[in-house]
């Protein structure tokens, strides 16, 4: 699998087997912060540019429909944020923010299954292009236990080749190294909580208990939100 655009900075990027006049579904989004271009992207279009790109997050348009117009011209152009998790020789995963191509091969993978279950759908590809190496990458590990065993597939637990790997989001949605790493922590808080004896089912609390939608978002919500308060003091 090929992602040698990733990098610690931006990289280029392109679109994935969509019809050219076609961009993905909800990819438009409201700014944070001032939009730095004030016209619409769409060349034709004089009104001003009110919604950011949801991918890229570098160019604006006044409505989805003069976005669909210049897809054919920005496909070249647009970016997936992703995270790349670094296996290190300290028994934790190093956090790097990175940008896919919208044609990058993970993007044709499937979800993990504990993304699934908690609602939030995350693609886990393994940088097969680069040499496993010793130490460890826990975090990588962590997001591929199955959501009622807890254990991970066993070519995922082998200490002596360690992979790293690129995480994204099913939507090709920007993923922030913080939101993944408050998602990981709440993956953690099961496996902590959850003992594991013989008999899986007499677990207590069973991990299902920590399956439900609504938990999971408010735990990213005000995670998130403590994470924010605490960089500004």
């Amino acid at each position: 699998m090929d992602h040698s655009q990733t990098k610690p900075a931006i990289a280029e990027a392109t679109t994935t087997s969509m019809h050219a006049g076609s961009p993905p579904d909800n990819n438009l989004t409201d700014p944070s912060a001032p939009i730095t271009k004030p016209s619409c992207s769409n060349p034709s279009c004089p009104a001003p540019g009110t919604k950011l790109c949801a991918s890229c997050r570098k160019i604006s348009y006044c409505s989805r429909e003069c976005q669909k117009v210049d897809w054919p011209d920005h496909k070249a152009h647009c970016t997936v944020q992703a995270v790349r998790l670094n296996a290190t020789d300290h028994r934790r995963s190093d956090y790097q923010q990175v940008t896919l191509k919208h044609n990058d091969p993970i993007f044709q993978t499937k979800p993990i299954p504990i993304s699934r279950t908690l609602g939030f759908q995350l693609l886990v590809a393994k940088l097969e292009d680069i040499p496993p190496r010793g130490g460890s990458n826990p975090h990588a590990v962590r997001l591929m236990i199955d959501p009622h065993t807890l254990w991970a597939p066993d070519d995922w637990q082998m200490i002596l080749r360690t992979w790293d790997v690129i995480v994204a989001r099913a939507d090709k949605k920007p993923l922030e190294t913080s939101t993944l790493a408050i998602m990981l922590d709440y993956i953690h808080e099961i496996m902590e909580n959850c003992d594991q004896p013989e008999a899986a089912t007499n677990w207590e609390p069973k991990p299902e208990s920590y399956y439900d939608v609504k938990r999971f978002k408010e735990y990213m919500a005000s995670h998130a939100k403590g994470r924010s308060q605490g960089s500004r003091d």
